[in-house]
């Protein structure tokens, strides 16, 4: 024969009809700004690199980095975070940002490798501001239901602009988290700690 299979096709006597799944697939061009602690503890030892580098190298490395390799498909922004000693420095947070856009390889690529760690984590502040760039930026209309994301690059110790030492920031950096889920920004985290 010719291989394939014989049979009566036709229904059961009994057989319920099938239900008729109407799939409606929309493209999407997610918008993703990368949130990088630039704090002094990023200088420390991450498997035989600095946690600052082992960031570097997943983020824009050739060819492997993720921007590196999404950069057409994902609209990409990143922000450094720092404080100089909380709010008696001055400003705080101190961010850094390159706007988000498709492409943005070079200017990312730039701001990791034109700036260094150094000062404090104020890791919630930071979360809150990003939270906030993300949810003014307007939808675009041919990708209407795209998500909006915050990746944090971090090594996990957080402080607060009015506490920066000691790193007791956690409680501000999970509600900064949940702030931006009810605006409808998920984050996820690239740990590079302990």
């Amino acid at each position: 024969g010719d291989g394939g299979i014989s049979g009566d096709a036709s229904p059961l006597p009994d057989a319920e009809p099938c239900g008729t799944v109407t799939v409606n697939l929309q493209p999407t061009l997610p918008t993703v700004m990368i949130l990088i602690d630039q704090s002094g503890s990023m200088t420390n030892d991450f498997g035989g690199v600095s946690r600052w580098e082992a960031v570097r190298n997943a983020l824009v490395s050739d060819p492997d980095g993720v921007v590196t390799q999404l950069q057409s498909d994902v609209i990409f922004g990143a922000s450094l975070y720092t404080s100089n000693g909380g709010d008696a420095g001055g400003v705080c947070p101190v961010l850094t940002t390159v706007d988000p856009l498709l492409d943005n390889l070079v200017d990312i690529r730039t701001l990791l490798q034109d700036n260094n760690p150094g000062g404090d984590t104020p890791t919630g502040e930071s979360i809150d501001e990003i939270a906030q760039l993300l949810d003014n930026l307007p939808q675009n209309p041919e990708y209407p239901d795209s998500p909006k994301v915050i990746v944090l690059a971090t090594d996990g110790e957080p402080d607060t602009c009015a506490v920066p030492n000691p790193q007791n920031g956690q409680p501000e950096s999970v509600a900064a988290v949940e702030d931006a889920y009810t605006l409808g920004i998920q984050t996820f985290v690239l740990s590079v700690g302990s």
